[in-house]
């Protein structure tokens, strides 16, 4: 079962590499304005960088302890995304999608915790 947990890994590094290369597309697609080349610059850090960090360490070391925490990134994203509906009335549609992607995401890698 820890092919499951590591193809999760690999798909994120894969949506990291197009973070670093394309953030423009990658922030078009989760609705977020990039009016400046810092806001850029912050772009590919996050959707890159951070990306690409977290599945490199899973997929390099196999820990347990890499996916878990990599697991913890989603569903710290999914408690935040939960919270902004609450205090920023979002659309109802787009915000049950990014938490429901952002679930699916942190409970495949979560596998990892348990079959590497």
């Amino acid at each position: 079962m820890a092919y499951i947990s590591t193809a999760g890994a690999a798909l994120v590094l894969v949506i990291g590499l197009w973070g670093v290369c394309w953030p423009r597309r990658v922030a078009e697609i989760v609705h977020v304005p990039l009016p400046s080349p810092a806001a850029v610059l912050e772009a590919r850090a996050v959707f890159g960088g951070v990306f690409i960090g977290l599945a490199l360490v899973c997929l390099v070391t196999s820990d347990p302890y890499a996916y878990l925490a990599h697991a913890g990134f989603w569903y710290g994203s999914v408690g935040a995304k939960a919270l902004a509906a609450v205090l920023d009335r979002p659309s109802r549609s787009e915000t049950i999608k990014v938490i429901a992607y952002d679930a699916v995401f942190g409970t495949v890698l979560l596998s990892g915790f348990y079959y590497h």
